[in-house]
Formats: C-alpha cells, sequence, structure tokens
C-alpha cells in the first residue's frame, strides 16, 4: 500500500506540473511566412502585459509603400508602440495599423498589450503585411503569466492514536456488492504468491507483508482498537492516518466534471435527479479488457468515479498503475456525451477531410474532419485522451463537444468512429469537436494550415501544419474586348466566394489573344469549396484594368469596353484688318501631328473644338495637346490660351502703305526742312527730311494700313518741322495721294517816293518795275504826296526804272536796284529829279562868272592838295 502511494504521489507531482506549466509545445511559438518578410517574436512579457517585436523586412528592394494590420487576440488592449521608425502606426480597436513610406530596408516595432482578462491563458498576436507583390502574414501565441499566489499553510496532520478510524458506512450509489468486488475467490493474505488485499479507503496499515506487497487488515469495529504487533522486537510504526469522514456521513462519489451541469442543457425536474455513472476502476475485469464508464441513457448524467473496490490482482505493472491512477485523478474540461452527435455542414456545404504534418507520438491525437455550419467551423479531433484546447491559423478554441470512448459521431449523415487509426489505449478513443468562431478565422486556399491540440499527459500533444483535402473541379474563364484598338495582356484573376466571406483570390493568369482559345484559360483542379466545406462561386476579374476601358463581369467574362475619359480643346478664331474667308486649325497631341483640323469661318461664328482623350491608350500617361493655324497670306498670326481655357487665335493683316511727301516753295527757297509722319492723328517717331539733294521729294514707306488693336484702317497724315520764318506753311495731296507741303513767303511791298532837289514831292513821275528776268512786275505814277507803291512783290532781285519825269524836270538815267527778302519784306526807295535847265535872275544877277570862278578855284585847289600828299606819302 505504501508503495502504491508512493507512485500517486509522484503522479500527482507531474500532474500537478503539468496544469501549472500547460502547452509546453506549441504555445509559445510564432509562425512567420516563409519568405520571411513578416515576423512577430516575443520580446517581454509580465503578468499584466505582453510585448512583441514585429518586423517588416523590406531590404533588397524599393517599394513604394507597406502597409501591415496588427491585430491582438480576445482578452488584450492595445498600449504603447516604442522604435516606430520612420513609420506611421495608428491605434485601432484591436490592434494597430501600420504605414512605412517608400523606402527599402527593415522596420521593427515594439508592440506592447495589456492583459485585460484575467482568466486569458493565450496571449495571441496576428499580423499581416501589404507589400507591392503581395500579402504575407505571421503570428504568435504566449501562455499567460499568472500573477503568484502564496501557498496556503499546510494543515497540522491528525494525532497519532491507536484505536482505527470508523469505517462509513458504503452508500448504495450504483457501486457493485462488497462480495464482487473482491472478485473471484482469492488466496489467503498470508500466501507468498498472492498479494494480501488492499484495505478500503479510511483503514490503517501497520506492516508490510512478505513479497513486498501490502497486508489488509481485516475490518474492525468502530469502538474497537486496532490491535498491536505481536512480532517480538517489532517496534510500532509512525502510521498515516487519513482524514475520514464523520462515520454518519457515507463517501461522497469523485465528480469528474467540475463545470456539471452544463450551462446550455436544461436542469433535470428536481424529482427526477439524473443518476451518476460509475466507473469502476478496481472491479475484477478480464485480464483482455479495462474498466469502461458505464453510462446512463441519458448524456447528462454526471461520472463519477467509485474507488472503494480494490482489484484483486496485486502484481498489477507500474504502467498499469500510472494509468489508473490518472485517470482517477484527472479531471475532463467538457462534459462526456454517451449519445452519438450529429452534425449536418451547411446547405451545399461538404466534410473536408483533414490530415497533418507533423509529430503525434503513438498516433494517441489526430485531427480528422472541418466543416462548417452558421457562423461556426467545426474540427472533429479523435485521441485517447481528454483534450484542452486547439489553435488553428493562430486562433484560439476552448469551447468543445468531447464525446465518450468509442461513441461516434454522424456528420452530414455518415457516421464515424473515433478508434480507427489510433495507437495506445484505444478503448479510450473518443471525439472531441472543437468549435471556432468563422468570422475570426481565414484560411486561406493553400491547404497547409498551423495547429496545435494541447493533450493531457505526455505526448499527446499535436502541432505544425493541418493538411485538407477538397474536391477539385475545372474553371474556364473569358476576356472579351468591345472597342479601341489597343489590346495589351491581362492579368486575368479566378475568384471565388463563399457564403459569408470576402472575396479571394484564387489564381491568376496572364492572356494576351495568343491562345489556342484567344484570350481564355482554363484552370484545371482548383477546389470547389473553402477550407473548411463552404462552396465556392466563381467569377472571373482582373488585376487591372486597361486605361481607356471600362470593366463588366458577367460571371466567367471580364468584358472591357472603350470609353476614354476625354476632354474638349476650344478654338476661336479673331481678325485685326479685313476678315478672312476662312481659317484652319491643326491638331497636334504630344508634338506629334494628329491629322485633326477644323474650319472656322463666319458660319460657326469663328469657333470650333477638338474632343480628344485625356490618357495615352498604350502607356496611360497625361496626353499634352496643341494646336497650330495653317498660315494665310496677308496676315499674321498670333496664339493665346491654354488646353484647358481654349486656344485664342488672332489673325492681323500684314497690308503695308507708303505715303509720299512733296516739298514746295513759294518765294525763296529756303534751306532743308523736315517732315514728320502723323498716324490718326498721332505724331510717330518717323521723319523725312527733303533738300535740294533730294529734290525737295522723299516717302514713309511699309507702313501697317491696320491698326494692330483695332483693326481698323490707319489714316497717316505729315507735317513740317521748324518752318522757316516769313513763310508760310501749307499742306495739300495730289491726284496720286502725295502730300504737298508749301511754303510760302510772306507778301513784300516797294514803296517809290519822287522828291526834287529841294526834297518836294513831285507828281506824274512814272516808273516801272522789273524783275530779274527783265519782265515787268509793274509800273506806277507818283501822286501828288510824290509816291508809287508796288505790293505782293516776290521775293527776289529787282530793277526800279523811270520812264516819265515830271514835266519841267529831267528823267532820271541811272535805274535803281531793289533787293526783296526775308530782311527787306517793306522796301522804301527816294528818286530826285532835277529841273532842266537854269533861269537868269532878271534884275541885279551876278551872272554865272562868280559860279565858274569859285569852281576853278577849288579845283585847283584840290589838285595841288592831291599832289602834295603824293609827294609825301614817297
Amino acid at each position: 500500500m505504501r508503495k502504491l502511494r508512493g507512485l500517486s504521489v509522484m503522479l500527482c507531482v507531474l500532474l500537478a506540473l503539468q496544469l501549472a506549466i500547460p502547452y509546453w509545445t506549441g504555445v509559445s511559438a510564432g509562425q512567420t511566412d516563409d519568405s520571411g518578410r513578416v515576423q512577430a517574436e516575443l520580446f517581454d512579457q509580465s503578468p499584466e502585459s505582453v510585448t512583441w517585436r514585429i518586423t517588416l523586412n523590406a531590404a533588397g528592394g524599393e517599394h513604394e509603400e507597406i502597409r501591415a494590420a496588427i491585430r491582438l487576440g480576445a482578452g488584450l488592449t492595445p498600449g504603447t508602440v516604442t522604435d516606430s521608425g520612420n513609420a506611421h502606426v495608428s491605434q485601432t480597436a484591436d490592434g494597430y495599423d501600420v504605414t512605412a513610406g517608400p523606402g527599402s530596408g527593415t522596420i521593427r516595432l515594439d508592440l506592447t498589450a495589456a492583459i485585460t482578462d484575467p482568466t486569458l491563458l493565450i496571449c495571441e498576436i496576428r499580423v499581416t503585411a501589404s507589400y507591392p507583390d503581395g500579402d504575407f502574414k505571421a503570428s504568435h501565441q504566449a501562455e499567460a503569466i499568472k500573477p503568484e499566489t502564496p501557498e496556503p499553510e499546510p494543515e497540522a496532520a491528525p494525532e497519532e492514536t491507536d484505536e482505527p478510524e470508523e469505517l462509513p458506512a458504503e452508500e448504495d450509489s450504483g457501486a457493485l456488492p462488497e462480495e464482487d468486488q473482491s472478485g473471484p475467490e482469492a488466496p489467503p493474505a498470508d500466501s507468498p504468491d498472492q498479494p494480501a488485499e488492499e484495505p478500503s479507503e479510511g483503514a490503517t496499515e501497520d506492516q508490510d507483508v512478505p513479497g513486498g506487497q501490502p497486508a489488509e487488515q481485516p475490518e474492525a469495529p468502530a469502538d474497537q482498537p486496532a490491535e498491536p504487533s505481536d512480532e517480538p522486537g517489532a517496534q510500532p510504526e509512525e502510521e498515516e492516518v487519513e482524514e475520514q469522514p464523520p462515520a454518519d456521513q457515507p463517501s461522497a462519489p469523485v465528480i469528474i466534471d467540475d463545470n456539471w451541469p452544463p450551462k446550455d442543457e436544461e436542469e433535470a425536474p428536481a424529482d427526477q435527479p439524473s443518476a451518476p455513472v460509475v466507473i469502476n476502476d478496481t472491479a475484477d475485469w478480464p485480464a483482455d479488457t479495462e474498466p469502461d464508464a458505464v453510462l446512463p441513457d441519458s448524456s447528462s448524467a454526471p461520472v463519477v468515479v467509485d474507488d472503494s473496490v480494490v482489484p484483486d490482482e496485486a502484481d498489477e505493472s507500474d504502467e498499469q498503475l500510472e494509468e489508473d491512477t490518472l485517470t482517477e485523478l484527472t479531471p475532463p474540461k467538457a462534459g462526456l456525451s454517451a449519445a452519438s452527435g450529429e452534425y449536418s455542414p451547411d446547405p451545399n456545404g461538404v466534410v473536408i477531410p483533414t490530415t497533418m504534418e507533423g509529430i503525434s507520438t503513438n498516433a494517441h491525437t489526430i485531427p480528422v474532419l472541418l466543416w462548417a455550419t452558421g457562423n461556426t467551423v467545426y474540427s472533429a479531433v479523435k485521441s485517447t485522451h481528454e483534450l484542452e484546447f486547439m489553435t488553428l491559423d493562430g486562433l484560439l478554441a476552448h469551447d468543445r463537444d468531447t464525446y465518450a470512448a468509442k461513441v461516434p459521431i454522424r456528420v452530414s449523415g455518415k457516421d464515424y468512429q473515433p478508434e480507427e487509426g489510433l495507437n495506445g489505449n484505444t478503448k479510450d478513443a473518443h471525439w472531441t469537436v472543437f468549435k471556432f468562431d468563422a468570422s475570426k478565422l481565414f484560411l486561406e486556399d493553400k491547404q497547409h494550415y498551423p495547429f496545435f491540440i494541447d493533450g493531457i499527459g505526455n505526448g499527446h500533444d499535436v502541432g505544425d501544419k493541418l493538411v485538407v483535402t477538397i474536391p477539385t473541379t475545372d474553371v474556364t474563364a473569358n476576356k472579351a474586348w468591345v472597342g479601341g484598338t489597343e489590346r495589351p495582356p491581362i492579368d486575368l484573376q479566378l475568384i471565388a466566394q463563399a457564403d459569408g466571406e470576402a472575396r479571394r483570390i484564387l489564381e491568376t493568369q496572364t492572356v494576351n489573344g495568343t491562345e489556342t482559345e484567344a484570350w481564355s484559360h482554363t484552370w484545371l483542379q482548383v477546389p470547389k469549396y473553402n477550407p473548411f466545406g463552404r462552396p465556392y462561386v466563381f467569377t472571373a476579374d482582373e488585376a487591372k484594368v486597361p486605361v481607356n476601358y471600362v470593366k463588366t463581369i458577367n460571371g466567367l467574362t471580364v468584358t472591357n469596353t472603350y470609353e476614354p475619359v476625354q476632354r474638349i480643346i476650344q478654338v476661336e478664331k479673331r481678325w485685326i484688318g479685313p476678315t478672312g474667308e476662312s481659317a484652319t486649325v491643326r491638331l497636334t497631341k504630344d508634338g506629334a501631328d494628329t491629322d485633326q483640323t477644323v474650319v472656322l469661318n463666319e458660319a460657326n461664328n469663328w469657333t470650333g473644338s477638338f474632343t480628344v482623350n485625356k490618357l495615352d491608350d498604350r502607356t496611360g500617361n497625361p496626353i499634352a495637346y496643341d494646336v497650330e493655324e495653317l498660315e494665310m497670306d496677308g496676315y499674321s498670326s498670333v496664339k493665346t490660351g491654354s488646353m484647358e481655357a481654349g486656344f485664342i487665335f488672332t489673325n492681323t493683316s500684314t497690308s503695308t502703305t507708303q505715303v509720299n511727301v512733296v516739298k514746295k516753295w513759294v518765294g525763296p527757297k529756303a534751306g532743308p526742312v523736315t517732315i514728320q509722319l502723323i498716324a490718326d492723328r498721332e505724331a510717330t517717331e518717323q521723319t523725312l527730311t527733303l533738300s535740294e539733294e533730294t529734290s525737295w521729294a522723299a516717302s514713309f514707306t511699309d507702313l501697317p494700313r491696320y491698326h494692330p488693336v483695332t483693326g481698323e484702317e490707319i489714316v497717316y497724315s505729315v507735317e513740317e518741322l521748324q518752318v522757316p520764318a516769313e513763310y508760310e506753311v501749307s499742306y495739300s495731296r495730289d491726284e496720286e495721294g502725295a502730300f504737298i507741303v508749301t511754303n510760302t513767303a510772306q507778301a513784300a511791298m516797294l514803296t517809290v517816293l519822287k522828291v526834287d532837289e529841294s526834297d518836294q514831292p513831285l507828281a506824274g513821275a512814272t516808273f516801272e518795275l522789273r524783275d530779274a528776268d527783265g519782265e515787268t512786275a509793274g509800273t506806277g505814277t507818283s501822286g501828288t504826296d510824290g509816291k508809287i507803291t508796288f505790293g505782293n512783290l516776290e521775293w527776289g532781285n529787282y530793277t526800279l526804272v523811270e520812264t516819265k519825269a515830271p514835266e519841267g524836270y529831267r528823267l532820271s538815267a541811272n535805274p535803281v536796284e531793289v533787293t526783296i527778302g526775308a530782311d527787306s519784306l517793306n522796301v522804301e526807295k527816294k528818286v530826285v529829279n532835277t529841273r532842266i535847265g537854269w533861269e537868269l535872275p532878271n534884275t541885279g544877277g551876278v551872272g554865272t562868272t562868280l559860279f565858274y570862278g569859285a569852281g576853278a578855284v577849288l579845283m585847283a585847289t584840290a589838285g595841288f592838295m592831291l599832289f602834295r600828299r603824293r609827294d609825301e606819302e614817297e
């Protein structure tokens, strides 16, 4: 008995260690994508929080942008983020969203999550990183660290007594009768070949029998003390006294299901209590069998263990003792169901067989089936030991249906037995059906998924890859074109969607029209169902819609219709000067001629437009358009505006004219003169110089005929600058349109005064005025005032000749020279006339002798003085 108890204590310690440190394999493990693009690993952990290090590896190539969705499992709340570098991290309700800008390199983030659920067993994180070339996933699970609690102080050992404990009365709970518990005829206790019968619970043991087996003491009355050993010299051994219930209280059965009754089942009526189910692991079973559960018809009955019966066979192997003791000490976590469970997948759904890639010692635990019903995904696992939990693709499931040994389950009308394919104690083979939330379980169609199943006992955990076998089919997709001329290669996609799920891309194939059946592709052996058995609806799509096409999808046909985004380029014609008959404008595209033109005329109000594509059919780049006007004789063209605002062409007449100028003089000609050009009454900077060298004529040439703004014909004229003094200028045009600039001298006047020797006016003298050519310019006779006036004389040289003297006066023999000019416009000339002969005095006159004598004297004197002066000079 002592050996058995020692073995029991050892197994209890091992069991306690296993319960204290669960999930040694598979729980604290990380899932990293095969390419190493994203990784999740545990960085730090405490009872209150968990810190993971997330690595996004973009080394080896430039990328435009990386996005990562980081999601935490249930019971975790987002906390702090450190070492984010140049990545932008935003917090969500259940994790973080990370965006990394363009570049290359590795980004590491340390993310801390707070534990908000004190009952949390597994801390989980999942990461999906979206690179330009695809999505990559990683996950990690870590066991939650429980806060340390002080150990309770051990209870004081009961005092030793020589009196045996009273045995409790047996309660009639369905256990076998006492005489049956002892098995077939047993040899005497002192037989060396057979072990002594083990005392029932509550009995004392004080010695070992030969052969190393504990001896059974006969039951004693409650009031009779145990007899001491009569062996000489033997010292009484210290007895191990177990605490017993009161004598008047029967022993309670040990209930395996500590969660009884199940919450989702109705409680039995008070007057109909469920009968406990007795598992007798100490009865005398046949040699080739082991005790099984004896279950009532109702699956709602709790399971109890009756360990009050001791087997006869004391020579059981240590392995069998260990297994029986574990059966007694290890309670399962869910109620056992004796009835066969029946499950029905979704309409049109199927059951997916599963196998595994991994290690399972002795094949004690095997996941076999996978199916979905509503929002639940079921995974049926057969095993020989009780199972704790299961993770599938990073999602943890504790919720499960556990069935009794060898009880089949029925799925979609087919029965599945639990013992097939298992090793070990197949008598304990049973089904465990784990339940996952379908909304959180997204299995890609790669047919290999990370999983882990935790089983009680060594060698019963399994994990690595779960392989599903899905029925397949062949699917053909087609590409159609409507309009347009460009037919670029297309990445044709096969899209699958199960009910209640998002679309997923199963396959992608490039088609370019060179296929046997042009623009078509057939995918072979495509899964007909999603990984947990829901049927797929297949459609086709394309990865990128070609430029200027619009995509429509009809089942497995993708149609591209040419509907480019267009713009309208407006053009307008304006005229400066006379309007032409028409103008032609040509369109260019990225500098090249498009052969598109528009004719502008009076009928379309000199406006038009071009309707063009915004993007290039081949490159998808924006197109730069421009317009040009075809040349027109006699006009210049100026373009303004833009592609967006429209273009305006202004045509100006290039017709020219010239202005001829002639200089004329009225009167004497002065020096050179300067003529200035006048346009529309505004002086210009253009001048001409007229002189004898230019023959007093010149022209303004290459003058624009029309105004550059108004388009009106320009009116030209001329003006003489610095007109010579005493001249008056006048302007006129000849028959050919030349400008005549006339400079006229101011009018001149000659006044002749006729007097006698005594300066008295003489009347009756007639004079003739002759010009330089001898032509008579005018005649006149003096009046009583002695004056003659010659008016309106041109400038020049004149000669004044007296043609008739007054009566009694001699005619002037010498002509008078007269000059008329700018400085002598009003000339006066005095002409003296003498009488004809002398008159002798009538009386007392001296005569002429005196005069002659006086004259001779004067002449002589003048001669003498002249000769004398000459001599002096010599």
